[in-house]
């Protein structure tokens, strides 16, 4: 699936490289660990439900902070958002 995801974004990052007004973030090869912390993140939503995503990395005032956080950035979460 890493390779798969990898050769997707590479065809899409050509086609938007294509038009100029389109802002593109820069993309590191992914690998079965990465996806592994991407499906957990998207599991652990799953169970503790917030009202956006970003609230699974910003500041909580009751508590600890999400386990999210330890194993994939807001940044990356949203790379595979957008290409898996």
């Amino acid at each position: 699936m890493a390779g798969w995801t990898n050769t997707y974004v590479k065809a899409n990052l050509m086609l938007k490289e294509e038009a100029p007004e389109c802002r593109v973030r820069l993309w590191f090869p992914t690998c079965r660990q990465e996806l592994y912390a991407y499906f957990g993140a998207v599991i652990h939503m799953g169970i503790m439900i917030e009202p956006a995503v970003e609230d699974y990395w910003g500041l909580i005032e009751k508590g600890a902070a999400y386990k999210v956080t330890k194993y994939i950035l807001k940044t990356r979460f949203e790379q595979f958002e957008r290409y898996i």
